[in-house]
């Protein structure tokens, strides 16, 4: 289990981002972007790992999406590009979710870690 002993900052959208510092005394850096909950430490020889990942968001409906934006009210050409965009990602992810979600709070951060990190108490 990993322990963070302090918080140094935590927020944001799209990318949501924590950084902090564990009990060794090691930096620690989340991010929560694309669906993807990302967590890395860096050690004090200044090696970076990748210690948790998780695909929290899920794939999302093209179809729906585009409708939304269609709602939102952007062009049609915009959401011909956009349509285009989609296909060409799902074409070079190798079947992973397609998900724009980048929003999280240290509560859902904390639920996805449960058992593996343990986050002290932070105002954002």
């Amino acid at each position: 289990m990993i322990v963070v002993k302090e918080i140094l900052h935590a927020g944001g959208a799209c990318p949501f981002q924590v950084e902090g510092k564990t009990e060794q005394g090691e930096e620690i850096y989340a991010r929560y972007r694309w669906g993807r909950l990302r967590v890395e430490i860096t050690h004090e020889n200044g090696e970076r790992d990748i210690v948790f990942t998780k695909q929290i968001g899920d794939d999302q409906n093209d179809d729906e999406e585009i409708a939304k934006m269609r709602e939102a009210g952007m062009s049609e050409e915009r959401l011909a590009q956009m349509a285009e965009t989609f296909k060409n990602i799902r074409a070079y992810s190798e079947g992973q979710p397609l998900c724009f979600d980048g929003h999280m709070d240290m509560d859902k951060l904390r639920a996805a870690t449960e058992g593996e990190i343990e986050w002290p108490e932070y105002q954002e």
